[in-house]
C-alpha cells in the first residue's frame, strides 16, 4: 500500500476527488483480489443480488479478524467511505490515504461528529456508500456477535438511508485476531437483504439496531460451522 501512494497521491492531484475516489476504490479492489489470491483465500460470495449498483447504503459488517478489510474490498463493488478514527489519519503516509478515502471523526468531539455527519451526508448525495462494523471491534469471544453500538443505525436514520447487513463467515478461524498467524482456506460471504430506514426516527433506533442484529446472528449461525457443528 505504501509502494502505491505516489499513485493515490497523482489521483487526487490531477483528478476531481469524485474521479480519483473511483479510481483508488478500483485500485484497492483489485489490490483486494490479487492479495487473497496470493494467500489462499478463496471468497464465496452469495446475495450480492440483494444490493443494486447505483444506491447508497450504509453497509454494516460482522468483525472478527484483521482479514476482515482485505476480504470486502474482493467483495465490494459499491463506491464506499469508511468511517475512521482521527488518529489513524496522522499515521505517516497512509494517513493520508485514510484522509482521502474515509471520513474522519474524532471520539468525544461534538464538533467533529458535526463536521462528519455532514461529510456523510454530502457522499450520500454523491450515491458514495458508507461501511462500518457497529460491533466497535473485533469479536474474540465464542459469540456470533457482539453487541452493537448505535453509531450506524442512528446515521442511517439521519441520512434516511437503508441498511445493508453483510456477514463475513470464517475470517476469525483464517486469521484470528488473538495471533501473527493464518491459514489458506474459504470465507463466505453473504449480503441480507437491506433493511429501510425510511420515515423512522431515533426514537426506532434501538428497535432497528435489534432488528439487524437478530438477522445478522441468524446468517452467522446457519452459515458457520463452529455454530452449525454445536446444534
Amino acid at each position: 500500500m505504501v509502494v502505491a501512494f505516489p499513485y493515490f497521491y497523482f489521483l487526487y492531484l490531477v483528478f476531481d476527488e469524485m474521479r480519483a475516489h473511483r479510481y483508488v476504490m478500483q485500485f484497492l479492489r483489485v489490490w483486494g483480489i490479487v492479495w487473497n489470491f496470493l494467500c489462499g483465500y478463496k471468497i464465496e460470495v452469495s446475495g450480492r443480488e440483494n444490493i443494486p449498483l447505483g444506491s447508497c447504503y450504509i453497509f454494516i459488517s460482522n468483525h472478527a479478524s484483521s482479514l476482515d478489510a482485505m476480504v470486502w474490498l474482493y467483495a465490494n463493488r459499491h463506491l464506499m467511505k469508511g468511517l475512521a478514527k482521527k488518529e489513524i489519519s496522522k499515521i505517516l503516509v497512509l494517513g493520508y490515504l485514510f484522509r482521502k478515502t474515509c471520513v474522519i471523526v474524532e471520539r468525544g468531539n461534538k464538533e467533529s461528529r458535526q463536521q462528519s455527519m455532514q461529510a456523510l451526508r454530502e457522499a450520500a448525495q454523491k450515491n458514495i456508500s458508507i461501511i462500518m462494523f457497529p460491533e466497535g471491534t473485533r469479536n474474540i469471544t465464542d459469540k456470533p456477535l457482539q453487541p452493537f453500538y448505535d453509531g450506524a443505525f442512528r446515521i442511517a436514520i439521519d441520512l434516511q438511508k437503508p441498511l445493508a447487513p453483510f456477514v463475513m463467515i470464517n475470517t476469525g478461524v483464517l486469521m484470528p485476531s488473538t495471533n501473527f498467524f493464518y491459514k489458506p482456506g474459504i470465507v463466505k460471504c453473504i449480503y441480507l437483504n437491506p433493511v429501510s430506514t425510511e420515515g423512522l426516527e431515533e426514537k426506532d433506533m434501538e428497535s432497528l439496531k435489534a432488528k439487524v442484529f437478530a438477522r445478522m446472528e441468524k446468517a452467522i449461525l446457519e452459515n458457520d460451522e463452529r455454530y452449525i457443528n454445536k446444534s
